[in-house]
């Protein structure tokens, strides 16, 4: 058929010939921004802030992250504590007694409200309290960034370009010393998108996004978002792809719960989008220990589910972050994404059910 789902963004030269639109602005809450190449190197930038006003490094995180959330609290000299979300995301434990001169970070889940974590800060947030909001996987929702301090964006994982992050604040201006963008990591993503989107070789373009990464693992060293993606971000339709973003989840949400057998196979991380939610994908916890296996099978057929996140065995010191684990062994992310429209999203279902026809019948 010649359907390709998930992945990388691909980019065609079409897209750079398009004009600047006047409907791209973010719903940002705070009065002003910094732009940065990436989410880390936002929040890099925003725990040296912190540094210079609170007395003491300490920090909690939820277990249910992403390494490079760990990283630029690590490397900046940080005790890093982890709370337990659950293993539906709204069941949040082994939080701090308190939070007095404590640096709490939390994550809107896949662009929906952190509702649990936001009335819980109502109840215990003090005034030495220091509140990281973690808007990557909600980039694009109107109803998230009102509740942190500082509040950290990410446009690679919902828009085409490269790079491209933003850390919004309120107060005194914040003037971090930024380098210049990574050459290596622009020009390796640019020339494995346009590959991409040329149909070229997989094996070829893989091999570029995978050096990219690379080049940006390790230390973090805050940059300057790219010209190129800048230049990107200003074509771009923002209300367009919101809403085929939000057409697909609520197309998917009825086909999934169509399939024969389900909730025994599996069932949607959330069943409900609210009005001002914008979805990073279509989050599903595969029982029976059949993820793996599901994810293996689905990219046969060039359908490219990531896995948000894996945890470490070792980041948790506690049993009774057991159902944080659980839920990483067992979740996958269906893309949703502005790219596809309805004939991919079923064609993904189809194999979805296929899969399970397969390891019934064997």
């Amino acid at each position: 058929m010649g359907i390709k789902i998930g992945g990388e963004f691909e980019l065609s030269v079409d897209v750079l010939k398009e004009s600047p639109k006047n409907y791209n602005m973010l719903s940002l809450k705070k009065e002003k921004y910094i732009s940065v190449d990436t989410g880390r190197s936002a929040l890099y930038v925003a725990l040296q802030e912190i540094i210079k006003k609170v007395r003491k490094r300490e920090a909690w995180i939820p277990m249910f992250c992403c390494d490079s959330v760990v990283a630029p609290f690590i490397q900046l000299g940080f005790t890093v504590n982890y709370y337990s979300m659950g293993d539906d995301l709204r069941s949040p434990s082994k939080l701090p007694n308190s939070l007095e001169d404590i640096t709490f970070l939390f994550i809107n889940y896949f662009g929906k409200k952190n509702e649990t974590i936001i009335e819980w800060l109502e109840h215990n947030r003090k005034k030495s309290t220091v509140v990281i909001e973690d808007n990557v996987q909600a980039v694009l929702s109107d109803n998230v960034g009102n509740n942190g301090d500082y509040v950290i964006y990410s446009l690679r994982k919902y828009l085409p370009q490269p790079d491209g992050a933003l850390l919004a604040y309120n107060g005194e201006t914040i003037s971090p010393q930024l380098l210049e963008p990574n050459e290596q990591f622009i020009s390796e993503k640019v020339i494995g998108k346009l590959l991409r989107g040329a149909d070229a070789d997989a094996e070829t373009f893989l091999k570029l996004f995978s050096s990219s990464e690379e080049s940006v693992d390790g230390q973090i060293k805050p940059r300057m978002m790219s010209v190129f993606s800048r230049f990107l971000f200003d074509r771009v339709n923002l209300a367009q792809v919101k809403q085929v973003r939000r057409d697909n989840w609520t197309y998917i949400q009825t086909s999934i719960k169509a399939l024969k057998g389900n909730p025994n196979m599996l069932h949607p991380l959330y069943d409900e989008l609210e009005s001002e939610e914008v979805p990073l994908g279509y989050p599903i916890v595969v029982k029976n220990q059949k993820r793996d296996q599901l994810k293996h099978y689905l990219a046969s057929y060039d359908i490219f589910c990531p896995v948000h996140w894996p945890i470490p065995m070792n980041r948790s010191r506690s049993i009774e972050n057991y159902t944080d684990y659980q839920l990483s062994t067992s979740i996958l992310t269906l893309p949703i994404d502005q790219r596809l429209s309805r004939k991919e999203i079923q064609y993904m279902v189809d194999k979805i059910s296929e899969f399970y026809g397969e390891i019934t019948n064997t």
